[in-house]
């Protein structure tokens, strides 16, 4: 996303480099108490600490989570339109554990339903009413 690339421009992915190329960022960008726990293995072990925290990976935006989910759509894209057969293990283990990590960190933060908090009473009734709302009861 440097550089301000254009989304539906996607960059050359060199399917002999990228495997590699992407498991190493995604291991770094895991948090401390993961990366203890992987070293170097692939895939990572999803053994979860209790208490754990996602929060560093928890973020929004083009640098956010998105990226995560950008990069692995290139990579299954560049599977997809390569003239040679290539396999999907490697791809289908990234995403296994894309997964994993997003089920941690929706259970950490326990907004996986997609609805909106409830407003409390108080809340409701300090809301200014809209410039649309008559109240019919006032009208004479």
């Amino acid at each position: 996303m440097k550089r301000h690339r254009k989304i539906k421009v996607l960059p050359p992915v060199k399917l002999h480099d990228f495997p590699l190329e992407w498991r190493a960022w995604w291991l770094v960008i895991q948090p401390s108490w993961r990366q203890e726990v992987i070293g170097s293995s692939w895939p990572p072990p999803r053994a979860t600490a209790l208490k754990s925290d996602w929060a560093s990976l928890k973020k929004a935006g083009p640098n956010g989570f998105y990226l995560v989910m950008l990069t692995l759509s290139w990579w299954a894209w560049s599977i997809e339109k390569s003239p040679a057969p290539v396999p999907y293990a490697e791809f289908d283990l990234a995403v296994a554990d894309v997964e994993w990590v997003l089920s941690n960190i929706d259970h950490q933060f326990g907004r996986g339903s997609g609805a909106k908090r409830p407003s409390s009473e108080e809340e409701l009734s300090e809301k200014p009413r809209s410039k649309r709302y008559v109240n019919r009861h006032t009208m004479s």
